[in-house]
């Protein structure tokens, strides 16, 4: 490993983050290098879209961002397994005979059930007018569920997946029938309602988890060293953050309406100390639109009328209205507030034992103006982007 890139949202999420980890994993693989591409936090609520200079458009989950580009992917122990979803995606590469990668998963990595599915989609159908926002994913509901059950081995998803048939069986249905309605319960939800019965209830939503499970841990491949093992394998890694600092879930002024997980470089920090750095090319790209964008309910200080901030009509193909998430809400971004954020989260960076540069990507340039010269006083290099892919990237020094 002689490079590693980290690309991380700098708002409330979707600012381009797939865009960027494209970007450098293209620029990798076309100079002849081996690229892995790591997903750090989150799990199947990412919606990371690539667009190809041939056209070729994906919205990326469970696979890197990089994928078209010719990288792999690893799934660090932080990031939420669903297979279901895996699935989903992978057969969506086959119908499209898109270039599968290598997936490497973390074998400490927690995995979702349909059950914490649904149970998100209950308690936010339930919220009615109060809804959060959820994607409906079961992220909250999946890390409460293996908190409460640390010392059952079928925590660990290729534990699980090797389990005879009945003993899967026997775990799902326990998480139906007994922890479904205890935590439904937490909610002031003392039943479930008569309009999810046959789904919660269908037979067949253990038999199709289950086939799920195994084809993807059949497919996947557990590296039981973890990351600091595998890396050696690849001259650069680019790893790949979810959501944005703005949702990291130690941003208290934002209360129920974060994720659990931590979004910036922090964790990162801890996983690169004690790997040989010595003579790496570190670099940690902070990406925003030209605007701010927020999905759900919660906060929102610059908030403001889509009318306000575009001449001409803007759509985001990506981010349509749904049942969970209503519809996405615009704001203005302000460039102070930008750069403190980015000079804080970028602090742990400072201790490793390699040169460390910053960036600023800023993408959807085509649609509104920004000055982004006063970006130069936090950052090495500053990213332009006026279209959906990488060769739409135009790269910005100071002495530009």
């Amino acid at each position: 490993m002689t490079d590693v890139k980290i690309v991380v949202g700098a708002n409330f999420g979707d600012e381009g983050k797939g865009l960027m980890a494209d970007y450098f994993c293209h620029q990798a693989v076309s100079q002849g290098k081996k690229c892995l591409n790591v997903l750090t936090n989150g799990g199947a609520q990412r919606g990371h879209t690539v667009v190809t200079p041939t056209g070729k458009r994906h919205v990326f989950k469970h696979f890197g961002s990089g994928t078209f580009a010719g990288a792999d992917t690893y799934l660090l122990k932080s990031f939420i397994l669903n297979p279901m979803e895996f699935i989903r995606e992978l057969n969506e590469f086959r119908a499209n005979d898109y270039r599968i990668p290598d997936v490497f998963v973390d074998p400490r990595c927690r995995w979702t059930t349909p059950y914490d599915m649904l149970i998100n989609q209950i308690v936010e159908e339930c919220r009615d007018q109060q809804r959060h926002g959820s994607c409906g994913m079961g992220i909250w509901e999946t890390i409460k569920r293996w908190e409460g059950r640390r010392n059952d081995p079928s925590n660990l998803f290729f534990v699980f997946a090797s389990l005879p048939y009945d003993d899967q069986v026997k775990y799902l249905k326990s998480v139906r029938n007994t922890y479904m309605p205890e935590v439904l319960k937490t909610y002031g939800i003392k039943n479930i309602p008569l309009s999810w019965r046959s789904i919660v209830n269908a037979p067949e939503l253990i038999d199709h988890f289950i086939a799920d499970v195994r084809q993807m841990s059949g497919y996947v491949k557990q590296y039981p060293v973890t990351f600091g093992g595998i890396h050696k394998r690849y001259d650069t890694v680019v790893f790949e953050n979810g959501q944005g600092l703005l949702l990291d879930q130690n941003r208290i002024e934002y209360g129920d309406h974060t994720t659990p997980s931590c979004t910036g470089v922090c964790e990162l920090k801890e996983l690169l100390t004690g790997l040989p750095l010595s003579g790496v090319s570190l670099e940690a790209c902070y990406v925003t639109r030209t605007y701010m964008t927020r999905h759900g309910a919660g906060l929102f200080k610059t908030e403001c009328d889509k009318s306000s901030l575009f001449h001409t009509s803007v759509s985001d193909v990506t981010n349509q209205t749904n049942q969970f998430q209503g519809a996405l809400r615009y704001g203005e971004l302000l460039l102070n507030p930008l750069m403190n954020r980015i000079r804080m989260d970028s602090l742990p960076l400072q201790g490793l034992p390699c040169g460390v540069k910053l960036s600023v990507a800023v993408t959807h340039a085509d649609e509104r103006q920004f000055d982004y010269f006063d970006l130069h006083e936090i950052a090495d290099a500053i990213y332009i982007s006026d279209g959906p892919c990488r060769t739409n990237i135009s790269v910005h020094t100071e002495n530009d």
